[in-house]
């Protein structure tokens, strides 16, 4: 049997190792879970961070990757925090 999408997400990010198995089950049941944006802006951040990796990749700047990454993280985290208010 084909693992479903889910778990080949959830392995595809750790593979990459941005993730751990933790880290990478909360970002995908997040991702195809919701089906909304979590908050205002939600798809366009993750649209902002989707170009910042792809110029990345193509300049094999991973270091970029990684900080875009973090920043990512941090205003996801800020947004959905200021969402709950």
């Amino acid at each position: 049997m084909m693992p479903s999408f889910r778990d080949q997400l959830i392995h595809q990010l750790q593979c990459e190792g941005a993730f751990t198995e933790t880290g990478a089950r909360e970002l995908t049941d997040a991702a195809i879970g919701e089906g909304i944006e979590a908050y205002p802006g939600e798809l366009a951040l993750l649209r902002t961070i989707v170009r910042t990796a792809r110029v990345a990749v193509r300049n094999r700047d991973f270091a970029a990757i990684e900080q875009a990454l973090i920043n990512h993280a941090s205003d996801d985290a800020a947004a959905r925090a200021e969402t709950k208010r």
